[in-house]
């Protein structure tokens, strides 16, 4: 007479993608993105902007891109 209660679960997706294709790749996305990362500071290297505020600041290989300061 009566019918049993069916519940339906879905997995957690993102897009298209399921969490276990996530976490799987998530290694692989890291290094890509990291190498994107300094690729791109790679790039931007001659812009004093970037020289001065960005690769300057950088703890150990900081010093290399430090520019000396001048006083009048």
């Amino acid at each position: 007479m009566f019918a049993p209660r069916v519940r339906i679960q879905s997995a957690f997706h993102l897009g298209p993608f399921s969490m276990d294709a996530l976490r799987a790749s998530t290694k692989s996305l890291t290094v890509w993105g990291a190498a994107a990362g300094i690729g791109a500071l790679y790039f931007v290297e001659k812009v004093p902007f970037v020289r001065q505020d960005l690769l300057s600041k950088i703890p150990v290989a900081g010093q290399i891109w430090a520019t000396p300061e001048v006083e009048e």
